[in-house]
């Protein structure tokens, strides 16, 4: 079978169709309409060639013809948008999302993390190495943070410029899976991504999760056009994705994980019969050819992994954190780095023949892809060939060692929680997709789903207990179980193969970060982003799949003003008092649930003027136009009225306005004095309080960094400005009494309180049926008002009397 595009200038067919057919019937499609596929479909024979037709693989012969059935159908439908609609809407929504992300870009303080990058990135733009440490993840950040630099200058805004251009070009990577997804569906995908929560506040912050998400899409989209199309291109996008991935942050290792498994999953009996020695590996299907190449791109960065067995081995190749003389993440020792060198290299030679044996002229570009820029990252820009090494070994090992560091110390449903308190919009669809699907395929799908909730259960029980169990195998032993039974109802489930993709992708993807030992704000940029395609891909189906014009010439906009007077009675019953047992209270009662039942009856009977699937799925869509309603409020509420105070669980820890405010009168003071950057200062450092500073002061060459906390370590007298930790304020006052004016206490950093540690079944299920206790997670939900008190840190500053203070306020 060839691979590559016909002379026509017609791709070949895929393995497999697509659900996004025009010709459906009214509703939701029926399981004969989605064309339920066999999970391992023959291959297509070589002659038969065609092209995409509204989100539908169509033979050659046949394209004509189904054109003008497509554009019959959709134009009773109504809802084909026109090219150039199509276009200026992903204009549109990627200038908003732009403005969004750039609008008062440096209004905030810098975060602990951010200054740490954007400190490091300023000595490269300054001439000076930094190198590859796995703590700050890859080198990407800092060299695209560092040429940003070299373009606009260095400041808190083009600190954090190269995340708001990713985080915007972001809304346009569904346009990679349009051809899966469809076009309202895709449309849908970049509209959520544009105004989510999460991905709006972290393109505004310096880190690397926002690359990350670019990347991960990048790579999906590349792995479903080369599988669908069979052009050699996507290969090399796809390296390039993976390449430039693992630079960026470790995240990686998961997202190649996922696809891998899932790939495997499907082409399992042609992997079996090429290792049997049936099948010629370059009879490969795409699915399993696409496979090969992240297996043989990243093997050796998957080498660390061997030190799991280093007991067994009586090595130590990866130093745990604090190992005197070595790196975490490291191997110590001769032996060690001999093992270590030996299993990187066996593993790359392994890839090298697989691919090569493959597809040799198309491996071997798309390793030259991926190891050049992997290596240009690494080594910073070949200035460094050590880099090469660390981030080979260390980018892996080094997370190995810190999972039981447990950063964070979040609980296991960590992101359950925060998830459903800013991208509900998403995760509520998702679960109603999972929900549609199970009950679509039936009783093995919900005992896959009731195993799951078994062994779930059991880790959890263990995990709550974990005081009175030594063993931590009693909680990960179910809790993989129960990820194992998901995974296969995602992938047996009754829907299209991208369907059960996407349903596998977002089921894993959150077990993966519930897992792992960090658990931070940030990391819910990567959880987000397979639920909004869930979630779009279900939207999208639902609108394609209702005929419009009829339903609404038949009353289907009353849903507009039914469905929310349907939720704002339902919630008023919920919280209805009849302790008192007045009359009033009873009459109330009955009005309501009078109203909600005249409500359903009229649902009941616009089902048969319109289709019953037709009816409740345009009751979802308005649902979710409501969702999105608090969804647009959300992400304002995070990225601009309380971007600096705590008071988001998705800010988790902010640094104060105070420090800004004390950067500027320094360098007021500097100015007023005459000494510039060389104004003598001293920053106490307890506590790593020397984050921000250092970042703030990255000019200053007066600058005295010390760590006042330690016994041989006093005040520096005579500087011009002291900075000191509240802790250690005792211990220097006196040294400060004379010649300097009063100390001005100041908020150093400020976190959210984290009330909601600690939950065990008992509290939950009190909370579940206690009212009064729903009230407190309502007003954080509506309002962000929070019932514990937001944490802080503080700083004294002294100011010595020879300075102009009056012209610094």
């Amino acid at each position: 079978m060839t691979t590559d595009a016909r002379k026509d200038g017609l791709p070949h067919a895929p393995d497999e169709p697509t659900e996004d057919d025009p010709r459906f019937e009214d509703g939701l499609p029926s399981e004969d309409d989605f064309g339920y596929e066999e999970d391992f479909p023959d291959p297509v024979p070589a002659g038969d060639v065609g092209r995409w037709v509204r989100g539908k693989w169509v033979p050659a012969s046949q394209v004509a013809s189904y054109e003008a059935d497509a554009e019959l159908q959709t134009a009773e439908r109504g809802f084909h948008i026109p090219f150039r609609w199509e276009v200026a809407a992903y204009v549109t929504l990627i200038t908003i999302a732009l403005v969004l992300r750039l609008w008062g870009l440096g209004d905030r303080a810098v975060h602990h993390d951010e200054s740490l990058h954007g400190f490091f990135a300023w000595d490269i733009y300054q001439g000076r190495q930094y190198l590859h440490n796995p703590l700050t993840h890859g080198m990407f950040l800092f060299h695209t943070i560092a040429g940003t630099f070299f373009l606009f200058g260095d400041n808190d805004f083009t600190l954090r410029l190269s995340m708001a251009v990713f985080g915007s070009a972001l809304v346009a990577t569904p346009l990679l899976l349009r051809n899966r997804m469809g076009q309202v569906a895709t449309l849908l995908a970049a509209f959520m991504i544009a105004f989510s929560p999460t991905l709006l506040y972290f393109s505004r912050f310096a880190r690397n999760d926002i690359f990350i998400a670019v990347f991960t899409i990048v790579l999906i989209g590349a792995m479903f056009r080369y599988i669908d199309e069979r052009r050699d291109r996507w290969l090399y996008i796809a390296a390039g994705a993976i390449a430039l991935g693992f630079t960026a942050k470790e995240n990686m290792y998961i997202v190649v994980a996922i696809l891998g498994v899932y790939l495997a999953w499907r082409t399992g009996p042609e992997i079996w019969d090429w290792l049997m020695g049936r099948r010629s590996i370059k009879e490969f299907t795409p699915d399993a050819g696409f496979l090969l190449l992240i297996v043989a791109l990243t093997l050796p960065l998957f080498a660390a992994a061997v030190s799991i067995f280093d007991t067994a081995l009586g090595l130590n190749l990866s130093a745990d954190n604090g190992t005197p003389g070595f790196a975490t993440g490291e191997p110590v020792g001769g032996g060690s780095y001999a093992v270590a060198i030996i299993t990187v290299v066996f593993l790359m030679v392994v890839g090298w023949i697989l691919g090569w044996m493959w597809k040799p002229k198309a491996f071997a570009i798309s390793w030259a892809v991926f190891a050049l820029l992997f290596a240009l990252m690494f080594t910073n820009f070949l200035s460094h060939p050590g880099g090469l090494g660390s981030g080979i070994w260390q980018s892996l090992g080094y997370w190995l060692e810190q999972q039981e560091v447990n950063r964070g110390n979040q609980p296991w449903y960590y992101y359950f929680m925060i998830t459903s308190a800013y991208e509900f919009l998403p995760f509520a669809i998702a679960i109603g997709t999972a929900a549609f699907y199970a009950f679509r395929t039936g009783m093995f799908a919900w005992a896959m789903l009731g195993i799951a909730a078994v062994f779930f259960s059991i880790g959890g029980y263990y995990s709550i207990n974990e005081g009175r169990v030594n063993d931590e195998l009693a909680v990960l032993i179910p809790t993989v179980l129960g990820i194992a039974a998901l995974a296969v109802y995602a992938m047996y489930v009754r829907a299209t193969s991208f369907m059960r993709f996407l349903l596998f992708w977002s089921i894993i993807t959150i077990a993966a970060y519930s897992i792992a030992g960090e658990k931070m704000p940030w990391l819910l940029t990567h959880v987000t982003l397979p639920f909004i395609f869930v979630a779009a891909k279900s939207l999208g189906d639902l609108i394609m799949h209702i005929r419009w014009q009829p339903a609404l010439r038949r009353g289907n906009w009353l849903l507009i003003v039914g469905v929310p007077l349907f939720f704002l009675l339902l919630w008023r019953l919920i919280f209805i008092d009849l302790d008192g047992g007045s009359f009033t209270s009873f009459f109330s009662l009955f009005l309501i649930l009078a109203t909600l039942g005249m409500l359903l009856v009229g649902q009941q009977y616009l089902g048969s003027r319109i289709g019953h699937t037709a009816a409740w799925g345009s009751a979802t869509l308005v649902i979710a136009m409501l969702l999105f309603g608090y969804t647009f409020r959300a992400s304002w509420n995070a990225s601009f009225v309380h971007k600096d105070v705590p008071r988001e669980i998705l800010v988790y820890t902010q640094t104060s306005q105070d420090i800004r405010q004390v950067a500027n009168e320094i360098r007021l003071a500097g100015e007023l004095t005459g000494e510039g950057n060389n104004i003598s200062l001293s920053i106490d450092t307890a506590d790593s309080y020397a984050w921000p500073w250092h970042w703030y002061l990255r000019s200053n060459t007066g600058a005295i960094f010390q760590d006042l906390s330690l016994d041989s370590v006093g005040a520096r007298r005579g500087v011009e400005i002291a900075v000191v930790n509240e802790r250690n304020d005792g211990k220097v006052r006196s040294e400060y009494t004379n010649n300097y004016a009063e100390p001005r206490r100041i908020e150093h950093r400020a976190w959210f309180p984290e009330d909601y540690r600690g939950m065990t079944p008992k509290v939950f299920w009190d909370t579940i049926w206690d009212r009064e206790r729903w009230r407190g997670a309502v007003d954080f939900f509506v309002y962000r008002e929070i019932s514990g008190e937001i944490g802080s840190v503080d700083s004294y500053v002294y100011f010595n009397n020879s300075l102009p203070l009056s012209p610094l306020n």
